[in-house]
């Protein structure tokens, strides 16, 4: 894999987000190493099972990782519902994780904290414990977005340290994990969809282009300004934090 991008002048991977990192089908060294010094905790595969180096959720688990395959056939155009679900799958696994990481932070605020300054500590217990009930309440019909952006809560203990991602992929990281990444771009940031593909195609150069021209990408995209004017989902302003 290092020699292919050494020699393509490509890298097998690229990241997108603090928390979204796009690339190529990984074999276990590589994802060895994504898990050591890229925090990667969940992988989404958009791929044709036969074609996955690890193949089953137990091996995945081994790892410490979470999983999930979403069948999508090569040199075809991703389908509506499977670009949905990668989108939705990648939301629920970075807000749950958020939680976790958030509830083991702030108990070992309250663990350390000293008496002599345990009003303090109860303060910045209590304003991470908010930041958390707010994520996991959330509300009716905002469920595409209601993991909230880690630029929001940067004066929040722990925020400016979440650094987890999630490594999303197919066989390239050209098409059909691209489109589930764009449309993941689009579903939280205040972005056109001429926009968000500009930023991935700037983090990412071998990204097909021709990804906007999906009709499941089309589609998601005006569902998503639809809810939006609806206001059933809220997104975020686009900051680039990579």
């Amino acid at each position: 894999m290092v020699g292919l991008s050494f020699l393509t002048g490509t890298r097998w991977w690229n990241r997108i987000t603090p928390n979204i990192i796009l690339g190529a089908i990984p074999a276990r060294p590589l994802l060895q190493d994504l898990i050591s010094n890229q925090m990667v905790f969940a992988v989404l595969s958009v791929i044709e099972p036969n074609r996955l180096y690890i193949t089953s959720s137990e091996e995945y688990a081994k790892l410490g990782v979470r999983w999930l395959n979403l069948d999508a056939d090569d040199f075809a155009d991703l389908s509506y519902d499977v670009l949905v679900a990668g989108v939705e799958w990648i939301e629920q696994a970075l807000k749950e994780e958020y939680i976790r990481v958030g509830d083991s932070l702030a108990s070992a605020v309250r663990r350390t904290v000293s008496m002599t300054s345990i009003e303090t500590g109860k303060i910045h217990t209590r304003r991470f414990t908010d930041s958390v009930l707010e994520i996991s309440s959330g509300t009716p019909g905002k469920e595409l977005t209601s993991f909230p952006d880690p630029i929001r809560y940067t004066s929040t203990p722990g925020a400016s340290v979440f650094g987890k991602s999630v490594y999303v992929h197919c066989k390239a990281g050209r098409s059909r994990s691209a489109a589930v990444v764009l449309a993941h771009l689009i579903s939280r940031y205040r972005l056109t969809l001429e926009e968000a593909l500009a930023i991935l195609i700037r983090k990412r150069p071998q990204v097909s282009p021709h990804i906007q021209a999906m009709p499941s990408v089309r589609r998601f995209y005006e569902d998503i300004l639809g809810k939006e004017t609806r206001c059933e989902i809220m997104r975020y302003p686009w900051f680039d934090q990579v």
